[in-house]
């Protein structure tokens, strides 16, 4: 509709220019088109051409409209206002001191006055734009608080990782992660590629993951936005996920070990729920009791393997034989690998 608006406002601009330069030409051309026809075919080119360049116009106009939006849908409506008030009070400031070169200096009092309210007008958004947390303050002073709170004003994405593993949506209802959370759209696609995956597996993952969305969009504490962004031009998600990292000066939340790696090489911070995770699990001291079920063999000879209800892994030295059994281990060490934390325990005497 935006198209077709513009192209026939074109036609018609083309439309007057056509009869115009036949009005203008008339003296110089040939007897044949100074009549009905000549000025209906003169004004029908122009129409012509109007119509192809009112269409190539429009669709130009309308990437500079959506690209426009896109741009204006991501700028904060206070940080809008904060670089108004300073361009407002710079070109108030210009107009004052160059009231002078006008009267003056009358020749080149007009370039000197441009020139007072261009560096002005500059300095005053450039100001309020480098002092807008500071202006934000005084414009709302609710933000007060929020202006001291490092974790409100930092922004997160979430990856397609973070969304299927759905520990997301606990820890934003226990308060411990504030903010807002931000879902690109190349992830929902992904997401909605994955639900309509012919392998069963996959398609259940994908349908998790767009409940656990629904999950955080319904819960009036949790801010979530979707981010239109696609960079068509870039084939991998990973890549486009810290390229938006970068670009809003956000934070990854995901459980993929080799995204936390590319993100933290090109400076970007992660939260990786599993980290979190293996760094919320009890401690085990050497020395400490256990109880748990040997349920298979280790790697070693004669050693058994157990889990603790967290999923931690918990090596039984001279374990082997009691698997399928319950009993009490004392802890004789930890270690923590990129798996997660690993328990080495012994029977404790009179195991049977």
């Amino acid at each position: 509709m935006f198209i077709e608006v513009i192209r026939l406002i074109i036609m018609l601009v083309f439309t007057f220019i056509g009869s115009q330069v036949y009005s203008f030409f008339i003296p110089f051309i040939g007897s044949f088109y100074q009549g009905i026809w000549g000025r209906i075919l003169i004004i029908l080119l122009f129409t012509g051409v109007g119509f192809v360049l009112g269409g190539i116009l429009g669709r130009k106009l309308t990437f500079l409209v959506s690209w426009l939006e896109n741009l204006l849908s991501e700028v904060p409506s206070i940080d809008l206002i904060v670089g108004i008030v300073g361009l407002l009070i710079g070109l108030v400031i210009a107009s004052i001191i160059s009231f002078p070169f006008l009267i003056t200096l009358e020749e080149h009092g007009r370039f000197y006055t441009f020139l007072s309210f261009f560096l002005f007008g500059s300095f005053g958004l450039f100001i309020a734009l480098h002092k807008r947390k500071e202006l934000k303050v005084i414009l709302s002073p609710g933000e007060e608080d929020k202006l001291f709170n490092s974790s409100y004003l930092s922004e997160k994405i979430l990856d397609t990782s973070a969304i299927i593993d759905g520990r997301i949506v606990d820890l934003c209802r226990t308060n411990f992660l504030e903010g807002r959370l931000n879902v690109p759209y190349f992830v929902l696609k992904e997401l909605q590629s994955i639900a309509d995956s012919k392998d069963s597996s996959k398609r259940n993952r994908g349908k998790r993951g767009l409940e656990v969305l629904e999950d955080l969009r319904s819960d009036p504490r949790i801010k979530l936005k979707v981010i239109e962004k696609d960079y068509s031009e870039i084939p991998d998600v990973d890549t486009k996920i810290v390229t938006l990292a970068k670009e809003i000066k956000a934070k990854i939340i995901t459980t993929d070990f080799n995204l936390t790696k590319i993100a933290q090489l090109q400076g970007v911070k992660v939260l990786n729920l599993n980290d979190l995770s293996n760094a919320l699990k009890p401690i085990a001291l050497p020395g400490e009791e256990l109880k748990l079920q040997v349920i298979r063999e280790g790697k070693e000879d004669g050693q058994g393997v157990g889990y603790l209800d967290d999923g931690t892994m918990v090596v039984v030295e001279d374990g082997e034989k009691f698997i399928g059994k319950e009993i009490k281990v004392s802890v004789t060490g930890t270690i923590q690998t990129s798996a997660g934390r690993i328990i080495f325990t012994r029977p404790q005497e009179g195991a049977k």
